[in-house]
């Protein structure tokens, strides 16, 4: 009884369907967009199924069956790229058969990709652009290593030709500029495939030394006319003038050692600043540069005092000083905004005050206040345009 219930236990054995496979056509090359096909002499149950690998990725594929053949034709997206592509034939969750087809890309480009920069150098022979080519085949393939690429290059009327040849995917060439300033015009081709027109701007190199030269209507220093600063052409070691916009620094510096500065761009080579004559008597030295390349040779600049002379006058109560009139080199009152400065001290030369005012209609007047101001003997200094008059000052109650 025991022995029948073991027996009842027992599971029934599954019956494995046994399959043998031989190739028939596995091809190991191919060209890029060849029709590519796998066959199998197959014989006993089951459809096994086909494993693809490439670069982009792993699909599987069923076959078709016609009695004892077994068809598997890969789809484009293996066909078409190229590389190794790997195919493993599986039933049942075991490997069959294994291969390896190796795809090449077309012989003949049918495209050209093309990078080139930097799209601005400077002429003379130390810059340069690069011009970089991808060639591929019609499905997007990097063609073979040593396919030729012709480049031509021109600038102004010179025209260049140059052929190079690709390695590991690509081919470049370093395109140096002329001595001229210009646009350099680019073009590719490869297997009859061309770039569009590409361009590289050649400008002026660094600029080297120039002329300084000064305008102004008269030489004297009254604080008021405006002294013109002007280049002369500014032009780098091949003779061409430099690009509109670079950047001139005019310093001045004075006969005190105390510097100014100025600035102006470049318009057609030639630069301009412009300043305020100063309204003292003075000397000037002037240099311009553009930054880090090239200076003007100094000169010199003499502004004689257009101010003579002018008057103190006190009121009756003392507590107000009329400066002028302030006459100008030609007799003419001076124009207003010129500097008048007082410094008003105690009779033991304890400075109490330094007051500053602007000329109007060649007159200024300062107003010394009682809450400020005690009775008392003060000196007073008066400076205008570096003409300095000294006078005692009672002041009352």
């Amino acid at each position: 009884m025991a022995f029948l219930l073991m027996l009842g236990c027992v599971k029934a054995p599954t019956i494995v369907s046994e399959i043998n496979v031989a190739p028939i056509q596995t091809p190991l090359t191919a060209m890029a967009g060849d029709s590519i096909s796998l066959r199998f002499k197959v014989s006993g149950k089951g459809d096994p199924k086909l494993i693809l690998e490439n670069s982009l990725g792993t699909s599987v594929i069923p076959g078709i069956r016609e009695k004892d053949e077994l068809l598997f034709t890969l789809p484009t997206q293996f066909t078409q790229k190229s590389g190794f592509c790997t195919w493993n034939l599986v039933h049942n969750s075991k490997l069959v058969d294994s291969g390896k087809i190796k795809i090449s890309s077309l012989k003949h480009p049918g495209q050209l990709e093309t990078y080139l920069g930097p799209r601005s150098i400077y002429a003379g022979s130390t810059d340069y652009a690069m011009l970089v080519n991808v060639p591929t085949d019609s499905y997007d393939n990097p063609v073979m290593d040593g396919t030729p690429v012709q480049i031509k290059s021109q600038v102004l009327s010179n025209k260049e030709s140059f052929e190079t040849t690709t390695k590991d995917l690509i081919s470049w060439k370093r395109l140096y500029p002329v001595e001229k300033s210009g646009r350099m015009l680019v073009t590719a081709n490869a297997g009859g495939s061309s770039t569009k027109e590409l361009s590289v701007d050649i400008f002026p190199s660094q600029a080297t030394g120039f002329d300084l030269y000064s305008r102004r209507n008269h030489e004297y220093a009254d604080g008021n006319q405006i002294i013109i600063f002007e280049t002369s052409v500014i032009k780098d070691m091949y003779g061409n003038t430099i690009s509109d916009g670079t950047l001139v620094t005019f310093q001045i510096t004075n006969a005190h050692g105390s510097k100014l500065k100025t600035n102006g761009t470049t318009i057609n080579g030639i630069a301009t600043a412009r300043m305020l004559h100063p309204e003292v008597a003075e000397n000037w030295k002037i240099e311009a540069y553009v930054t880090g390349f090239a200076k003007s040779d100094a000169i010199l600049i003499n502004f004689k005092p257009a101010i003579q002379n002018y008057d103190l006058t006190i009121s009756e109560n003392d507590r107000t000083i009329l400066v002028g009139p302030i006459l100008s080199f030609l007799d003419q009152l001076n124009p207003d905004g010129i500097a008048v400065e007082i410094k008003i001290a105690d009779d033991k030369n304890k400075q109490f005050v330094v007051k500053r005012n602007m000329s109007v209609n060649g007159f200024t007047e300062f107003t010394l206040s009682r809450e400020e101001f005690i009775a008392g003997e003060y000196k007073i200094e008066v400076t205008v345009a570096g003409i300095t008059k000294k006078q005692i000052l009672q002041l009352h109650e």
